[in-house]
């Protein structure tokens, strides 16, 4: 049960939450700059919990590297609306 509560658990939060600004984004509900903050927050917490639990390493490398991924490819939509 640990192994799901690290890893896929923390990870599909996350995705939903980056999910959830891209689409109010989209709708012009939040601006771009404030997408951008979300983005790096989301982020920031993945590696807050990662320092809180080092016994799981394993499971929030392989979270934090899947949610980079995607913010990667989430953040271009957020600069291209910036300019």
């Amino acid at each position: 049960m640990a192994d799901y509560d690290f890893s896929d658990a923390a990870l599909m939060g996350h995705v939903v939450s980056i999910s959830l600004v891209t689409k109010l984004l989209e709708k012009g509900i939040i601006s771009p700059a404030d997408a951008s903050d979300l983005l790096d927050d989301a982020l920031l917490r993945l590696e807050e919990w990662q320092a809180r639990f080092p016994e799981h390493q394993p499971y929030f490398e392989i979270a934090r590297a899947t949610l980079s991924e995607f913010v990667d490819a989430v953040r271009p939509t957020t600069k291209k609306r910036n300019e």
